[in-house]
């Protein structure tokens, strides 16, 4: 589900939490795999996270400017994996 109860709903950072960037891969003729892991500091127990799950919004787009968006949904970050997303 994407509304557990714990969910942190909206969540506020002093830093990004893309730290460690976003990144694709896998790709096929009908897709990709997109992940990430939200971590304000990588290097510390945790990443730095809240011990509650996230909702992570993504899009793809056709273009480098984000222009012409051709897919987009939203992915729960856990934080018993890491905060890591894979869509």
């Amino acid at each position: 589900a994407l509304n557990p109860r714990n969910l942190l709903a909206k969540p506020r950072f002093a830093s990004t939490p893309f730290t460690l960037g976003v990144a694709s891969g896998d790709p096929s003729a009908d897709g990709m795999v997109l992940w990430t892991r939200l971590a304000t500091e990588p290097l510390v127990f945790g990443g730095g996270m809240p011990t509650r799950p996230m909702l992570v919004e993504w899009q793809l787009a056709a273009d480098e400017g984000m222009r012409k968006v051709v897919r987009q949904g939203a992915a729960m970050a856990h934080p018993e994996l890491g905060h890591a997303v894979h869509v």
